[in-house]
């Protein structure tokens, strides 16, 4: 059976989102830009090689934007770009789903 455009799609998307660490990220990132560390510290259990490596591919897919941070400090800070914020409904439903689950487990 050839493969249909909607499962093309959805390997699309997991291709750019899936994975372990990308959507807390995604979700760390939606309170505000942040460093670094900050990201580190909201996503307990990420490690500096495996955080760094996620926001390159996050960053190659344009999906987050890295820019000095405005007040001049050493280092950069994350921003999630427009194309990100359109993913936000269906990170907020996989949320509901996970409270639903967990009630239900």
């Amino acid at each position: 059976m050839p493969e249909t455009n909607e499962l093309k799609y959805l390997r699309d998307t997991l291709h750019v989102m899936g994975g372990k660490w990308k959507l807390p990220i995604m979700l760390a990132l939606s309170q505000g830009n942040l460093r670094f560390n900050q990201i580190k510290k909201y996503i307990p259990g990420i490690t500096s090689r495996t955080l760094t490596r996620e926001l390159r591919e996050l960053e190659m897919n344009k999906i987050i934007i890295r820019k000095p941070h405005p007040e001049g400090f050493v280092g950069m800070e994350y921003e999630v770009t427009d194309y990100c914020r359109s993913f936000d409904p269906v990170i907020s439903s996989m949320i509901e789903w996970g409270k639903r689950h967990r009630q239900m487990i």
